[in-house]
């Protein structure tokens, strides 16, 4: 996640030099995911929704991030 990234609420997971990007509800926007566990991913960002909003929202200001679980 980046501090005052553009919409809609997404992180990004780089791997290979990939810029790979899902939404905060696990739905894949942009990259190639050859090589990437998506259904962990997908878990995890399931397990992390409050958390991943929670963040998003903090980094659109000032907000700190808290690490997810």
């Amino acid at each position: 996640m980046y501090f005052k990234d553009h919409p809609p609420p997404h992180i990004h997971i780089i791997k290979n030099e990939q810029n790979i990007v899902f939404s905060i509800q696990g739905e894949h926007l942009h990259g190639i995911t050859k090589g990437l566990n998506v259904n962990k991913l997908r878990a995890i960002i399931n397990r992390n929704e409050v958390l991943l909003e929670y963040n998003w929202q903090q980094m659109q200001g000032a907000g700190a991030f808290k690490k997810l679980k």
